[in-house]
């Protein structure tokens, strides 16, 4: 009877590691694990939320799905719930540059377990100063003095800006050459000469105020500074021509 007893005793008795595990799940607070993007991030057309615990129960029509508020400089799009753990926003279409993005919790939101979400509750990130997409003529074609340059940006730029920031840095010679942006019905025809397809709001028109040296390599430069929005590119885009010898005459 004695020997049962012991037994029965020991039997009753729970492993220490089994015990701090219970109170470890227990102690585990509902909170944001990761949000994806932050910082400066191009091209977003999502942006994701991943918590640490189950927020909503899966199949439930019931389900919120305004858990946060987006602020993306008027950019739309919808929410949805990939999983128990993880709430996503889609865009409509990719963000394009100069975009500041803030991301926040609405107050009371809890898990399905009933405790509070707690911790961070503001996400944010931006999508960072404007660069060029394409460049018409194509980089390392050959030029006129006078070359027309078409540039499809990823961000509506304010002319001054872009005659502040862009020049033309010619093979050899002692300083750069400024741009002229091309507007009005200058810029729409040639956009109609150099584009194939339907040219874009962010096209840009430049030209250079001086003509380029004859037979030397030209670098476009795109440079850091320029802003959309207020938002500034860090860094330079280097785009490199040739711009045509001078006719030499055969006898």
């Amino acid at each position: 009877m004695r020997r049962f007893a012991v037994g029965f005793v020991r039997s009753l008795i729970v492993p220490a590691g089994f015990v701090l595990a219970l109170a470890a799940a227990a102690q585990t607070v509902p909170s944001v694990e990761s949000f994806s993007p932050e910082g400066l991030a191009k091209g977003v057309r999502q942006a994701v939320v991943r918590f640490n615990a189950a927020i909503v129960p899966l199949g439930d029509p019931r389900v919120a799905l305004d858990v946060f508020a987006p602020a993306c400089g008027g950019a739309r799009g919808r929410a949805r719930w990939v999983s128990a753990t993880e709430w996503a926003y889609d865009f409509e279409a990719d963000l394009p540059a100069g975009v500041r993005c803030t991301f926040t919790m609405k107050p009371g939101l809890k898990a399905v377990s009933g405790l509070l979400v707690r911790g961070r509750r503001t996400f944010s990130f931006n999508t960072g100063g404007p660069a060029v997409s394409l460049v018409m003529p194509y980089p390392e074609s050959e030029v006129a003095e006078d070359q027309r340059f078409v540039l499809r940006l990823d961000a509506l730029v304010d002319p001054a800006g872009i005659e502040k920031f862009v020049r033309f840095e010619p093979a050899g010679a002692p300083e750069p050459i400024p741009v002229r942006v091309v507007t009005g019905a200058e810029r729409d025809e040639a956009l109609k000469r150099t584009l194939y397809g339907k040219p874009e709001p962010t096209d840009v028109v430049i030209q250079p105020v001086l003509k380029l040296p004859s037979g030397e390599k030209v670098a476009l430069i795109w440079g850091a500074g320029i802003a959309a929005n207020g938002i500034a590119a860090t860094e330079s885009q280097q785009f490199v021509f040739a711009t045509r010898k001078p006719l030499s005459l055969v006898i």
